[in-house]
């Protein structure tokens, strides 16, 4: 799977499972306005820690 294998290269299998770095990234909130246009709200320590271990913009 290849979210495990990033995790393992990020050293982020460690700290968390893979479900347990679904939940925190599920948290993540979005802001819709009624233009259509996505206001992505301020993410949290764990979510921002993920994000930059992985290489996903944050």
């Amino acid at each position: 799977m290849k979210l495990m294998k990033e995790m393992k290269e990020a050293k982020l299998n460690k700290k968390f499972s893979v479900e347990s770095l679904i939940v925190q990234l599920e948290k993540n909130k979005i802001l819709l306005l009624s233009e259509g246009e996505q206001i992505v709200m301020e993410r949290t320590k764990k979510q921002k820690e993920i994000l930059d271990a992985l290489g996903i913009c944050a």
